[in-house]
């Protein structure tokens, strides 16, 4: 038979906050220190179901929330996602905005008002695709030093270097564009 006292420490421990001190990368687990006691490897609460699967890793340091639902807290999952003062919100953070902002400085955001969705990527972007990539717009512009297809400069820049006696006259820049 379960105690009064067994009772009331069980209720006290179905959800306590803890700081992360150690990560399994690989699992998506983490060991959490609740008021000076480490847990065991407990699963990060994610997003996945067999429609989709989104990881995002979590840090040592960071402030979490141990759910135990039958108050053990060697059973139990972490539920990250606290700002605090180690993880305030992104700046541009705001009523009619949704930021993703990664620990590099690279910002994803849109805002509903403006129906702008902005990408600031402080490295490559890659996109790859084993059907089509179809864009459509209005208008598209583009701003940049070169522009290259398999390899060829395609930009405003690039000379066409032509052999001499063609239609277009000697001398004329008309052949292939220069590579990039």
């Amino acid at each position: 038979m379960i105690t009064n006292a067994q009772l009331e420490r069980r209720l006290n421990n179905i959800v306590n906050i803890g700081t992360v001190v150690e990560v399994n990368t690989t699992k998506a687990l983490a060991k959490v220190d609740i008021l000076g006691r480490i847990s065991p490897f407990m699963p990060v609460l994610s997003s996945a179901n067999s429609f989709k699967k989104k990881a995002t890793p979590i840090r040592v340091n960071e402030q979490v929330a141990v759910f135990c639902p039958f108050g053990d807290c060697d059973f139990g999952f972490i539920i990250t996602g606290f700002f605090n003062t180690n993880c305030k919100e992104p700046k541009k953070f705001d009523e009619s905005i949704e930021v993703i902002e990664y620990s590099d400085g690279t910002i994803i955001s849109y805002n509903t008002k403006n129906k702008v969705l902005d990408i600031s990527c402080v490295g490559d972007i890659n996109i790859k695709a084993l059907g089509n990539i179809n864009i459509e717009a209005k208008n598209i512009n583009i701003s940049s030093s070169t522009i290259c297809h398999d390899g060829t400069d395609i930009s405003k820049t690039h000379s066409h270097p032509q052999n001499s006696g063609n239609h277009f006259g000697g001398g004329t820049n008309t052949s292939s564009p220069n590579g990039c």
